[in-house]
């Protein structure tokens, strides 16, 4: 087989192997549709119409309470760890430290009632779907839900 055979060969089986790659994106298996706010709990916690509308507006409003924090947290942080490089910061390095500690327990505090509040939307047989719904919570608040890739062995 001459080498310019060869290479139309290879360019031809190219092209059908991008084709038929191309075709799998777009029409091949879709993954789970993206779940909206509030879509999993309303799941798990197998919540009416009328208790879902309450669990979003608590959401909400302990969403942007907390984007409110974490706007103290970093207006502070900064001055903190420009100390570092910048001779004229502030040198009271232990009232911010202190202000950052005091958004953070505030934080934690209003995600606590938080889920207090969620937990008393719930009639009494949805009760015992509360403890599997903080398990999973826990696990993304608590970032335990990434997955981490594993060490390579020895060798």
């Amino acid at each position: 087989m001459k080498a310019s055979q060869f290479y139309k060969y290879a360019a031809i089986v190219l092209f059908v192997l991008n084709l038929l790659v191309l075709a799998f994106v777009f029409w091949g298996p879709k993954g789970p549709p993206p779940m909206g706010p509030g879509q999993g709990a309303q799941e798990m916690l197998q919540l009416d119409d009328q208790q879902h509308e309450a669990f979003l507006k608590l959401a909400e409003v302990h969403s942007e309470a907390i984007k409110e924090l974490e706007k103290e947290q970093r207006r502070l942080l900064r001055p903190y760890f420009n100390s570092l490089t910048d001779a004229t910061a502030p040198s009271d390095l232990d009232a911010l430290m202190q202000g950052v500690q005091l958004a953070e327990r505030r934080k934690i505090t209003l995600t606590y009632q938080h889920f207090q509040e969620i937990k008393l939307l719930l009639r009494p047989e949805q009760q015992p779907a509360f403890k599997g719904f903080m398990n999973h919570m826990l696990k993304i608040l608590l970032l335990e839900q990434q997955q981490h890739p594993k060490p390579p062995k020895g060798k």
